[in-house]
């Protein structure tokens, strides 16, 4: 059943991503905001909110070291998952769906800032563990600050989308040539609905799965939760890649490394 449970999420996620990809495209468009935001903060943040509440979840049960266990291997784990595994998985997509050695064209300059805010912001954090709790309230003023320098950076820089860039009429409503902000809305909530219930049903597979085996629960939290909780932002950037829109593919796993850190 664990794995008939894993295939149906899977299925789940990859239609919404389709509907979320689809979506955001044209928020994008209708909004006029520089393309490596719909990357890097519009599609990081949707898919990568939910999963940031499993360390806040964690962290208020207050419930010992188990519980501050999954937090720490929360936070450290997904960064991590997303650089390794994540960029991993955009190489092979890109070697799947293109023919001739074509490479991927991506904007340079959009992935070296997220980079660059991404190593600031993890550090930054990684060396708080290592100071006096007072210390520790200057280095979430830090993050936060950084994080919202990324996000005006990210917004304002940088060529704006068009709609004559290769992209496809919106999904719930074909026949509509400029759909309008309220329909585009109602798609991306819908396709986030679809992406969040089936990342749930992965998540419980998961962890039934380690719990069968008996992983512990650090190892679960640093390397299967992030597995499956990252799934989102895997599948719209594979389907981007395919439909040869790379910069939207790696700003995605580049903004969600920074949103998590």
């Amino acid at each position: 059943m664990v794995v008939v449970h894993l295939a149906i999420s899977i299925v789940i996620i990859l239609l919404g991503a389709r509907f979320f990809t689809n979506g955001v495209e044209w928020l994008g468009v209708r909004l006029g905001l520089a393309r490596g935001a719909v990357g890097s903060v519009l599609a990081a943040i949707g898919t990568a909110l939910p999963e940031t509440m499993i360390p806040v979840a964690a962290f208020l049960s207050g419930r010992g070291e188990a519980a501050e266990e999954v937090g720490i291997g929360a936070i450290l784990g997904a960064p991590f998952m997303l650089s390794t595994a994540g960029m991993a998985l955009a190489g092979c997509a890109a070697m799947l769906c293109r023919r001739g050695g074509e490479g991927l064209a991506v904007d340079r300059g959009c992935v070296h800032r997220d980079l660059r805010f991404f190593l600031l912001a993890y550090v930054s954090a990684i060396l708080a563990a290592f100071l006096p709790g007072w210390m520790r309230v200057a280095v979430v003023a830090v993050l936060l600050t950084t994080y919202l320098v990324f996000f005006i950076s990210a917004l304002t820089q940088g060529p704006r989308c068009t709609e004559g860039e290769n992209l496809a009429p919106l999904l719930v409503a074909p026949r509509f040539h400029r759909p309008p902000v309220a329909l585009i809305l109602a798609q991306v909530l819908f396709a986030f609905g679809l992406i969040m219930g089936g990342a749930r049903v992965f998540v419980e597979a998961v962890g039934w799965m380690a719990y069968e085996l008996g992983v512990p629960v650090v190892v679960f939290s640093l390397l299967l939760a992030p597995l499956a909780t990252e799934m989102p932002e895997l599948s719209n950037s594979v389907l981007w890649i395919r439909e040869r829109k790379d910069t939207l593919a790696l700003g995605n796993i580049t903004g969600a490394m920074v949103f998590h850190s």
